[in-house]
């Protein structure tokens, strides 16, 4: 159950973010994990007790490898509060912490759990995390590989056109991250027509997302379709359509 809960937390836009390689939880995802609402003066009040008992034998948080502050969210919401991302070995103590001081014993047996649980389930993300670059660039060749030298976009082949082919992120790679491993997102496409998709958004950095793919084509058809190949048009505007059908909910 906390390994499941703990995993659901961390797919939530915002309550997972990686620092330093270490995945550290949002406040709001701490306390879900821990079953304590919104109760953000009992998860700091935790915090407090444990940075000041350093001199009974105990160490403290360390910053950057158990917690952040998060101090927007301090700023927005509650001034007498502070507000921390909990990395794996932070939760740990804090849930423990708590336990110790709980008087409810299936809260305190929840906690207790809770330290001992969570903490493989994020080193678990982690480790994931750290792959993602290789699984991005395995199913880049791969996808290089089975479109064997045609432009999935244009229908031409290299031996035609020569030109270099390359691999788009339908959906952006650094914005939508958990889609930049997945093949559905991925299309191979002549670098010139990649180049020019890119300057017509205003820059790679601008994150795109497979709706303004499907306008470009629609912009652009006459000279990406040359010789009126309705039928490559078409395969390719349903290509998008189907990407768009199967990615949009995993966001």
């Amino acid at each position: 159950m906390i390994a499941k809960r703990v995993q659901e937390v961390s797919t939530i836009d915002g309550q997972l973010i990686f620092k330093g390689g270490k995945a550290f939880l949002a406040p709001k995802a701490c306390r879900e994990i821990l079953s304590l609402g919104t109760r953000q003066d009992v998860l700091w009040r935790t915090f407090q007790e444990i940075q000041k008992s350093s001199g009974t034998g105990k160490e403290p948080l360390v910053l950057d490898t158990d917690f952040f502050e998060d101090e927007s969210k301090r700023r927005s919401e509650n001034q007498n509060l502070k507000y921390h991302y909990l990395s794996g070995s932070g939760l740990s103590v804090i849930s423990k912490q708590l336990g110790s001081r709980l008087t409810q014993e299936h809260r305190q047996d929840w906690a207790q759990a809770v330290a001992q649980y969570a903490p493989p389930v994020l080193e678990s993300i982690e480790k994931h995390e750290s792959e993602r670059e290789q699984r991005i660039d395995k199913v880049m060749k791969q996808v290089k590989a089975q479109a064997k030298y045609y432009c999935q976009l244009t229908g031409c082949h290299r031996s035609v056109g020569k030109f270099n082919l390359t691999v788009h992120h339908l959906f952006h790679q650094k914005t939508y991250p958990k889609l930049a491993d997945m093949e559905m997102n991925l299309m191979a496409m002549r670098e010139d027509v990649h180049n020019h998709f890119y300057q017509w958004m205003g820059g790679t950095h601008v994150a795109c997302t497979v709706e303004d793919l499907e306008r470009y084509v629609e912009e652009f058809g006459n000279s990406l379709f040359p010789d009126g190949d309705v039928k490559q048009a078409i395969e390719t505007r349903m290509q998008l359509s189907r990407a768009k059908n199967a990615l949009r909910p995993l966001l």
